[in-house]
């Protein structure tokens, strides 16, 4: 009788902390988007340049984890 409503629930986890990953993600393309001038900046603005390389890797970071986290929900849900 739990079985099925363990793996939906352990399903619909992952799909929501993917979500979630992803909208930090997107905060960090949003954040690169905006530095993105930054990239080509002399050492005057090296803060700048700073943080387009956070973003880079906070957008890649949680990109990953989303994307991973969707594929999990994908093989758990196929699973019998």
């Amino acid at each position: 009788m739990w079985g099925p409503f363990a793996r939906a629930s352990g399903v619909l986890w992952l799909e929501v902390t993917g979500v979630f990953f992803g909208l930090i993600a997107l905060f960090g393309l949003q954040g690169m988007w905006t530095h993105r001038t930054a990239w080509r900046q002399t050492a005057e603005d090296h803060a700048a340049h700073q943080h387009l390389l956070l973003e880079t890797a906070v957008a890649v970071a949680f990109g990953y984890f989303c994307i991973s986290s969707f594929l999990r929900a994908s093989r758990r849900g196929r699973r019998r």
